[in-house]
């Protein structure tokens, strides 16, 4: 493991405030958690050079800037590397800052002490470290595949016949130190992940959806890597001889339905337990599961999935 500030230099923010600035080419970089935190572009001659990452300490995101850029003088830090990294290196370091953010909070904001102490994995020794992969070969390749919508027999099969239905078991995240397990959560990021953590005697599942209890109503996510989970969630564990096929179906209509739910009416284990699906169904009134599978592999996001697997990615 290796702290932030071993590998960085850590400044505060200067530069100035939008109001107070004319229209210009230079990135002005707030506390924003979109447009990789540009408020604007200013007439202002760049103080910081790029590639650097920025972070704010009020969500504690993370940015990497690849223009010469300022920022807002409050709440913001910059994290300029003290030796040469590439653009990858970059972004695994900023994401890793990024999924520690349940570290803090409105009460116990990220300083610069807390920002340097933090603890990463990564190795500069190794350039094609498999940690910092080349980020083009995780993004789904487009084609014109042809999607079979055939017309279909479709029957409400109750969710329980496909899946046994669970909470997850970890309440609270700070209780573990940093590992390689996945730990997913509520969230509608990163597949849910909420970092990765050294879980002993505690439920390890893969193959499975997680659903969302709280957050972003009734999130569907699937993982076919060996997870853990909040108890923010429910595990929706497939039962024996369901094809993956089948659990990317129920994925989609579930994430299909979010808008039935909200904070106000949230979906809490025993709601989820009498949901009943659309299925197609073949002549006897049972799930066709030849006709799911054709559906579903002619969609570009299972050609997308089985890459991952085919590679070894997870």
């Amino acid at each position: 493991m290796t702290k932030i500030k071993e590998i960085f230099l850590i400044s505060k923010g200067k530069g100035g405030y939008q109001s107070e600035l004319a229209p210009g080419a230079t990135p002005l970089v707030s506390c924003k958690t979109d447009n990789n935190g540009v408020l604007s572009f200013v007439d202002l001659e760049p103080i910081f050079k790029a590639p650097a990452i920025t972070v704010n300490r009020v969500s504690s995101t993370a940015f990497v800037q690849l223009n010469d850029f300022v920022t807002v003088p409050d709440d913001m830090y910059v994290l300029e590397p003290r030796n040469p990294m590439d653009r990858n290196e970059l972004y695994m370091v900023a994401s890793l800052i990024t999924g520690m953010k349940w570290r803090f909070s409105y009460y116990r904001k990220l300083t610069p002490t807390r920002l340097g102490d933090l603890e990463i994995p990564f190795d500069k020794a190794s350039a094609m470290n498999p940690i910092a992969p080349e980020l083009h070969s995780l993004i789904p390749s487009q084609n014109r595949m042809r999607r079979i919508t055939p017309p279909l027999n479709l029957k409400p099969i109750n969710i329980t016949t496909l899946f046994d239905i669970m909470p997850g078991n970890i309440h609270n995240a700070s209780e573990y130190s940093i590992g390689v397990t996945p730990l997913v959560s509520c969230s509608d990021w990163n597949n849910g992940i909420l970092g990765f953590f050294d879980v002993e005697d505690i439920p390890i599942y893969s193959n499975a959806l997680t659903v969302a209890f709280n957050g972003s109503p009734l999130t569907a996510k699937y993982h076919h890597y060996r997870f853990a989970a909040k108890d923010d969630v429910a595990v929706l564990n497939p039962k024996a001889n369901i094809d993956v096929e089948v659990v990317l179906y129920v994925m989609v209509w579930l994430n299909n339905e979010r808008w039935r739910y909200s904070y106000y009416r949230k979906c809490y284990q025993q709601k989820l337990m009498r949901l009943a699906i659309p299925m197609p169904v073949d002549g006897n009134g049972q799930i066709d599961s030849r006709l799911i599978k054709r559906i579903v592999r002619s969609d570009s996001y299972w050609q997308f999935l089985s890459e991952r697997w085919t590679n070894g990615n997870s």
